[in-house]
């Protein structure tokens, strides 16, 4: 066989290493493997084909690791020992078990990946070997998903191991499915639907739908009476019940659902809603008529505008898109049955593998296409794929506001250079508000973020405050919130003043320092990073209560100084230890 490892006589290709999404120890195992398969033993071609692999981030990321040497000096087994040290995750027994029984089956996910799943869970968990089988057993049976395969499993007697657990809830899931693939109502409906800006939508083009047909065929496998999934039609308790029309409830008439009127004010659109069946999401578009989130991403050399939804489970393309732009691509069989907020069927054509490239990173992504569709969409498959975060996006809009507070609050003063204590006061309020929210929802899960806030803020405000001795409530209104506590009334003033004594008193000796202007002092001079010196200047302006302006003659400049950076002093003028600058500090 030829040394040339980019000879098409070589099996598998070794594939790029990125050090932001890749598995360092996957991947080493696949690279140790290739260089089997192909029998490439040299150590100069394992280290050049493992640097050749890596993209820009990982490459710099060895070159740091490898200093004062070249990654090219090092030996390949140099190179993956640092990879090793860099990516080694330390995790002690106890945290891996507490995750493994913490581990519960996404709704998404089949039930080999969440077998799988749960193997990888516990590989540094150190189980003992006669109980490690029972330990998968039980978190896979605990574990799973409410619902009929859970019940079964269940049942099971204590003896099945877990290769027999898998293999029932693979039969249970199996026959489930096809129970609910033969209720599913096999009439499709167009999926076009007016969104207005109140977030309520409806259905533009609903065929009445008569109380005998839905008693039928039901409405997704629901009971057509009640409007549950645990039972069937036939055998619901409430088909003798009327809402003026005897066969089911009030929230199951299709009457009522044909008929609801349209409150929306804005104008409405049409516009095209991919979800993933029994999720339920809504699009709102606002007045302004904004245009929707939009990425590029290069699939075949070839950029693509693709709308981002973080209300679609998946990713998903029009017919005459797919048709256009990628029909030699082969559709696989859709995996996923997918249906619009209403729970109506999507007519979906199949399953489209490409891939896709973004911010330099490629990866595989499987893109549904949608027959008579809209746009196409990127949803949160691809946000996971690329770790994005929703809480990166950010809305803002323009308000005439901003203009009357910027001429209300002119003379708005800021804080001295170098002097964050000034921003005291709000870094501790964050502070003890962040703290409160902390303890608040470890101790309670099941209070929102808005309550815990709300009844933290009311405690607040009714708690005396450390130097005026009364509550917040009491300065806002002249009385306390109504409480079962009650404060005293002492004098504001009388505290206030008090209180600046004794601190003024044990921190600065008791002298309250002020300026006038015209007196001779030194300042702190911050021209030298990482030096502190003083230099002799003139109080020049008063422009806060112990905010200066100060005048340094040597370099004819003027700086801003709180008191703490400023002394007293007749030193007179020198340009000795002076550095010369050509421009004011602020």
């Amino acid at each position: 066989m030829p040394d040339n490892p980019l000879n098409p006589s070589y099996y598998g290709q070794a594939r790029e290493f990125c050090a932001q999404n890749s598995d360092w120890v996957i991947y080493r195992r696949r690279l140790d493997n290739y260089f089997l398969v192909n029998s490439i033993t040299d150590d100069n071609k394992k280290r050049a084909i493992l640097l050749n692999a890596l993209d820009e981030e990982a490459y710099k990321l060895i070159y740091n690791l490898s200093l004062p040497r070249l990654p090219e000096e090092k030996t390949y087994k140099e190179l993956t020992e640092i990879f090793n040290k860099h990516y080694k995750v330390v995790e002690t027994p106890f945290v891996a078990r507490a995750k493994f029984f913490a581990a519960f089956k996404n709704h998404h996910e089949s039930v080999n990946e969440w077998a799988a799943r749960i193997r990888s869970l516990a590989l540094n968990c150190e189980f003992q070997e006669n109980v490690i089988d029972m330990m998968l057993r039980d978190r896979f049976i605990v574990g799973f998903e409410k619902g009929q395969v859970q019940a079964k499993l269940l049942k099971e007697k204590t003896t099945c191991t877990f290769a027999e657990a898998i293999e029932v809830a693979l039969a249970e899931t199996a026959a489930t499915e096809t129970q609910d693939f033969r209720e599913v109502q096999t009439k499709m409906e167009p999926g076009v639907h007016h969104v207005t800006s109140s977030g309520k939508q409806r259905h533009t083009s609903t065929p009445s739908t008569s109380s005998a047909q839905m008693s039928k065929t039901g409405d997704r496998g629901k009971c057509a009476c009640c409007g549950r999934k645990n039972h069937p039609t036939k055998m619901c308790r409430f088909r003798e019940f009327v809402c003026n029309v005897k066969g089911h409830l009030a929230p199951m008439c299709p009457r009522k659902k044909d008929n609801k009127p349209n409150t929306g004010k804005c104008k409405q659109k049409h516009v095209q809603n991919f979800i993933e069946c029994d999720d339920l999401f809504a699009i709102t578009e606002c007045k302004q008529g904004k245009n929707p989130f939009s990425i590029n991403i290069q699939i075949d050399n070839k950029y693509y505008t693709f709308e981002l939804d973080t209300g679609a489970g998946i990713s998903a393309m029009s017919e005459q898109f797919w048709r256009e732009n990628f029909s030699h691509y082969n559709l696989s069989p859709a995996n996923k049955n997918l249906n619009v907020y209403t729970g109506d069927p999507m007519p979906t054509l199949g399953c489209c593998k490409l891939k896709i490239c973004y911010n330099n990173v490629s990866q595989f992504l499987n893109i549904y296409v949608i027959k008579n569709g809209g746009p196409p969409i990127l949803g949160r498959d691809f946000m996971y794929l690329y770790n994005f975060n929703v809480s990166q996006f950010h809305f803002a809009s323009e308000s005439s506001n901003i203009d009357k507070l910027l001429s209300k609050y002119k003379n708005h003063i800021t804080i001295s250079p170098y002097f964050a204590q000034s921003n005291g006061a709000a870094e501790n309020a964050v502070k003890n508000i962040k703290n409160a929210l902390k303890h608040v929802l470890g101790r309670n899960k099941n209070i929102d973020v808005a309550t815990a806030l709300n009844n933290f803020l009311f405690d607040y405000r009714n708690s005396r405050h450390s130097t005026t001795g009364v509550s917040p409530a009491m300065l806002m209104f002249g009385r306390d919130l109504r409480t079962r506590f009650s404060s005293l009334k002492p004098e504001v003033n009388e505290t206030v003043k008090n209180k600046n004594k004794k601190r003024q008193k044990k921190y600065y000796g008791g002298k309250a320092r002020q300026f006038e202007v015209g007196d001779k002092v030194i300042v702190k001079d911050y021209r030298v990073p990482n030096k502190i010196s003083w230099i002799p200047a003139v109080i020049d302006k008063k422009i806060g209560k112990c905010t200066y302006i100060v005048r340094v003659p040597e370099l004819k400049v003027t700086w801003k100084r709180h008191t703490n950076q400023i002394i007293k002093s007749n030193v007179q003028s020198s340009t000795k230890n002076v550095i010369p600058i050509n421009s004011n500090e602020d």
